[in-house]
């Protein structure tokens, strides 16, 4: 993935910052309800981002539920970037992905927000190139997706001899990587013949309009959409099957979107090691993606049950949690659980509760304490034996960690324990409940030459280890 620009992140953060202030109308004070009240007229990463932003400011400089001003949000922009957002790129040569997965929940969507910003305005021209955007591209959930209007797949050898079309195919053949290849299309758009070419890739597709004679008109690389209608039932046609084992030969003796997410699933887990690998949940995550809504409705409960069903490589359910969950799916819903209550954290995998605990860390370690989830730990929070064996636990990962840093050459390596904090319940609002503890967590620092990192060590009140997770590195 190419580094992502800290000033296109930053715009992103303002311009969330920007619909929160518009909520507060004349008289520049913002509520709750007015944030809510904005946000549903918003949608995907962009609500999601400039309700989070929100609750950090309410819950910063503010008790909760309380009125805001532009001066606080101006206030909490400056601090975001520069905490949130500026501090991961260690290197001032722009956010790399590794930077980026060590960011807060707000600091991601950002990143995210600012790239689905980018690729919108990426097919933003005027004239023709405008209706080829408004034909072409929709937006959905905060992405933009491609569709295709009227229109029939050619052969690209019709293409005209000698044309930009043909040397953009060519080059898009040969360099592009696109999983699926390159379609060309003869498309009526407003009236005027054009044609189109269409490179398929896992999540996002190159697409490409052209004059007639193969003069390119505008292109966009843009997260994509079922490139065709894929027709309708006729008379004639049989009821769709209801065996999720059985090809359906509804739409004109296509396949359902379930009958392609079987197959996928039956190609990636009948052969080979029988697992799913990397590469695997990344194809059933951008298929999911690359879906229409109403297509994607209908396969969503099977995606939940792949995921809680399939045997994974190492680390790649937590991949692909990940992947769905940066496409709308709950980390309770995936998990069959309910998080935001301690029986639900509880029934959730270790790698899921402790990636959730980090989240809560991550996002309330920047709150003011009287708002924060995170407490000092008191006497009574655990008993004796519990907190000997936390100690016990931290105190060798420290001394694993020391010993690995020594043997690794670094200069003035050195481990050493942080905060001990008490963790709280949160709810869907990302409020406290100050009267639920849930877990342990322990900072342990890094540091070495120049660089360092923070992990966070994750216990159950019984004092039995559930995770790590990385939540700084210098």
């Amino acid at each position: 993935m190419p580094r992502i620009a800290k000033a296109d992140v930053h715009a992103a953060l303002q311009r969330a910052a920007n619909h929160i202030i518009d909520a507060g109308g004349s008289d520049g004070r913002v509520s709750r309800a007015d944030v809510q009240a904005k946000t549903a007229q918003l949608k995907g990463t962009e609500k999601e981002l400039v309700d989070i932003f929100f609750r950090f400011i309410d819950h910063r400089d503010h008790g909760a539920g309380a009125q805001i001003t532009k001066a606080d949000v101006d206030k909490a922009v400056a601090y975001a970037k520069e905490k949130m957002i500026d501090k991961y790129d260690l290197n001032d040569n722009g956010l790399s992905s590794k930077e980026i997965a060590e960011m807060s929940r707000t600091g991601k969507l950002a990143v995210e927000l600012s790239q689905q910003l980018k690729l919108a305005a990426s097919a933003n021209l005027d004239g023709w190139g405008q209706a080829f955007t408004e034909a072409f591209v929709r937006e959905e959930d905060g992405y933009a997706r491609i569709k295709i209007p009227d229109s029939d797949e050619i052969a690209t050898s019709s293409l005209p001899a000698g044309s930009q079309a043909v040397a953009d195919l060519h080059e898009m053949e040969t360099n592009g990587g696109n999983m699926f290849g390159v379609k060309a299309y003869s498309v009526e758009l407003e009236g005027r013949e054009a044609l189109a070419l269409v490179g398929s890739g896992e999540t996002a597709s190159d697409v490409r309009l052209y004059e007639p004679d193969g003069d390119l008109v505008t292109k966009g690389f843009l997260y994509h959409e079922d490139w065709m209608e894929w027709g309708t039932p006729g008379a004639s046609d049989p009821a769709p099957s209801t065996d999720p084992a059985q090809p359906s030969t509804d739409r004109g003796g296509i396949y359902s979107s379930m009958d392609r997410l079987n197959a996928m699933v039956d190609l990636f887990t009948d052969r080979g090691n029988k697992k799913l690998d990397a590469g695997e949940v990344q194809a059933l995550a951008g298929f999911y993606g690359g879906l229409k809504s109403n297509s994607r409705a209908k396969i969503r409960d099977r995606m939940v049950e792949i995921y809680q069903n399939a045997d994974y490589s190492a680390g790649q359910q937590d991949r692909f949690r990940e992947l769905l969950e940066s496409r709308g799916f709950g980390r309770g819903e995936l998990e069959g659980v309910d998080p935001t209550t301690p029986s639900g954290l509880g029934d959730m995998s270790d790698a899921a509760r402790s990636e959730h605990l980090g989240e809560i860390w991550s996002d309330h370690m920047d709150y003011s304490p009287q708002y924060s989830a995170l407490r000092e730990v008191q006497a009574g929070d655990v008993t004796d034996a519990a907190m000997a064996k936390i100690t016990a636990a931290v105190q060798e990962f420290i001394d694993s960690e020391q010993a690995a840093l020594d043997r690794s050459g670094e200069d003035d390596p050195n481990v050493y324990e942080g905060e001990m904090r008490v963790i709280h319940m949160v709810d869907d609002n990302g409020d406290p409940d100050l009267s639920t503890k849930v877990a342990i967590g322990v900072e342990v620092h890094q540091t070495f030459g120049n660089g360092g990192n923070t992990q966070a060590m994750f216990f159950d009140l019984a004092g039995e280890h559930i995770g790590n997770e990385l939540i700084n590195e210098e």
